[in-house]
């Protein structure tokens, strides 16, 4: 009775993840299904999803952003990347015992699953409606470059951090709304848009309610996210 109540009461978030899941676990097989594995017989369907910048969070989170056996140029380039996505790989490798690609792998997918269920819930306080909260996640989930969001990439981390920073604002949760944004900032540099968006709500309050130091916390948090970003860049 305990589980079926339990069901009952988040029976929406459960369809969503299992949706969001369904359309990953189809890209998957499709994407092994299509890739020329005899062109390129060093690949599985693993790896495949390890190209590109996905070296550039591996190392980061193998080596942080030590100078050791790199060159200069890639060295440099190494600090246009937050250490948030990686960070979180190292760690979840660690934990799980799990290699860095297979852990980057996890990281993206269970940051898509829990941002499109937030997704679902920012669009239903939005718009009091069931049908385009769905089509949003779905929409999200079906885009045509979504399949990012299973890679070696930030795009799912930062998604997460992004929606969620939203979604907490709209519920008036303002400390974990600050943190989230700076989560953004340190995932993906864009994440700045947060400050000024967060400044301007301030302002909004302020000439609504007046002062209060609560409505401020996302501002200044998000603040010192860009701080540590740069201090870490330094």
């Amino acid at each position: 009775m305990l589980n079926k109540g339990i069901f009952s009461k988040h029976k929406t978030t459960f369809l969503v993840i299992l949706a969001v899941l369904a359309i990953k676990i189809a890209l998957f097989i499709w994407s092994a299904y299509s890739f020329d594995f005899i062109t390129h017989p060093w690949n599985n369907w693993i790896n495949i999803w390890d190209h590109w910048d996905g070296g550039v969070y591996k190392t980061i989170a193998q080596s942080s952003y030590n100078f050791v056996n790199i060159k200069l140029d890639y060295w440099a380039f190494l600090s246009h990347f937050p250490p948030l996505y990686s960070l979180t790989m190292a760690v979840v490798s660690r934990l799980l015992d799990i290699s860095i690609v297979n852990s980057g792998i996890l990281v993206s997918l269970v940051s898509i699953i829990v941002a499109s269920v937030l997704l679902y819930k920012l669009m239903y306080l939005e718009f009091k409606s069931d049908r385009i909260a769905w089509l949003a996640v779905i929409f999200l989930n079906l885009y045509p470059i979504s399949y990012f969001t299973i890679s070696i990439y930030s795009e799912s981390l930062f998604l997460l951090m992004t929606i969620g920073g939203f979604y907490c604002l709209k519920k008036e949760y303002y400390l974990l709304s600050g943190f989230t944004a700076a989560g953004a900032i340190l995932t993906r540099f864009v994440g700045i848009v947060f400050i000024p968006v967060y400044a301007l709500y301030f302002l909004y309050s302020y000439k609504k309610s007046g002062f209060s130091l609560k409505t401020l916390y996302p501002f200044l948090l998000s603040l010192a996210g860009l701080i540590t970003y740069l201090v870490i860049n330094k």
